[in-house]
């Protein structure tokens, strides 16, 4: 989580959808106003927030305080957390990729209780999508980052660069059977409306 106290922003950071990127253009952009919470708070969703920290936050900016995130085609994030997770750095311990193909990572992101290798995280329960309707204020859709750095460049006193920071490698998705795209289509219902509502909109806002 990144705040910019003299614009009452918050950018709550969806895990595997350029938020190191983000922050770091945010941090380069607004250098006399970026607050970094700590470790704890880095990927806390918009209900954790409003529970635990926008109360006192907008008491101490003296103001409501607006959100916003990014979210991400759900299988694509899931191909960008299985790639992650084959990185040396895990290499032998439970989260570890490295030795299975992408159906079978699929296949266990099905499974119940979720391996900790699979578990990728719902982005509908991140931005408290239901109904049509997201409870952070501004969400962007990923494959279209320009959005987003025209309404950050709106704010801000000084040009801004979006770096690709901790990416994972550039390779194609393969393709995946009809059946287990179906059935994660089905399991992750809330998170493929959710993209696609943030994809047909441009900019999906809470007023809408």
């Amino acid at each position: 989580m990144i705040i910019l106290g003299k614009q009452r922003l918050v950018f709550l950071e969806m895990p595997k959808a350029a938020s190191t990127s983000i922050a770091r253009m945010m941090k380069r952009g607004f250098p006399d106003e970026v607050i970094v919470r700590d470790k704890a708070d880095r990927h806390i969703g918009i209900v954790g927030f409003r529970r635990k920290i926008e109360e006192p936050l907008s008491l101490a900016l003296g103001g409501p305080i607006e959100t916003f995130a990014v979210v991400r085609d759900p299988l694509d994030r899931a191909w960008s957390w299985y790639r992650y997770r084959q990185r040396e750095k895990v290499r032998g311990l439970s989260v570890d990729t490295s030795g299975m193909g992408f159906e079978l990572f699929l296949e266990d992101c099905l499974l119940r209780p979720v391996p900790a290798h699979a578990r990728t995280g719902s982005q509908a329960q991140f931005v408290g999508f239901a109904g049509g309707r997201a409870e952070v204020d501004h969400l962007f859709d990923f494959a279209d980052l320009r959005r987003l750095k025209t309404f950050l460049v709106r704010r801000a006193t000084g040009g801004l660069h979006l770096p690709r920071r901790n990416a994972s490698p550039d390779d194609a998705m393969p393709t995946i059977p009809a059946d287990l795209s179906e059935a994660l289509h089905k399991a992750w219902a809330a998170d493929f409306a959710l993209y696609d509502a943030v994809r047909t909109a441009g900019c999906l806002r809470r007023s809408t």
